[in-house]
């Protein structure tokens, strides 16, 4: 039995991820969209997709990147994605001058449902 270099964890799902932590199991076998085993994610830093290897990112932990968008709004985002803070960012000004404060009761849960939506596509989280 594997377990997990991060946390110690024996749990891994589907896509070859720790259930406990996220990161990716090196060298691990999971089944493609065609059902048939590739080798997915093999290094650190890897996240595979559907056959779509990400070199260089890091899996995120969704309930950390909601928890930042709440607390921090659109500056939360960097978290999990730079795109989406600088979106958001720009709207909430735009939204600021407009409504005045009102805006964050639109802006933190807009950013929110974002960061939890990239937080799980980064993470290669399905469904």
């Amino acid at each position: 039995m594997n377990f997990c270099n991060q946390c110690g964890s024996a749990s891994r799902d589907k896509d070859g991820f720790c259930g406990g932590c996220g990161a990716p199991w090196p060298l691990s076998l999971v089944a493609s969209a065609s059902g048939h085993p590739s080798r997915m994610a093999s290094l650190p830093g890897e996240i595979s997709a559907v056959g779509l290897r990400l070199e260089g990112v890091h899996p995120k932990q969704v309930w950390i990147a909601v928890t930042l968008a709440v607390l921090a709004g659109p500056i939360g985002l960097l978290y999990c994605t730079i795109r989406g803070a600088v979106i958001m960012l720009v709207v909430g000004l735009v939204l600021q001058f407009y409504l005045g404060y009102a805006s964050l009761v639109l802006v933190i849960p807009a950013c929110a449902f974002w960061a939890w939506r990239a937080a799980r596509e980064l993470s290669g989280i399905t469904g």
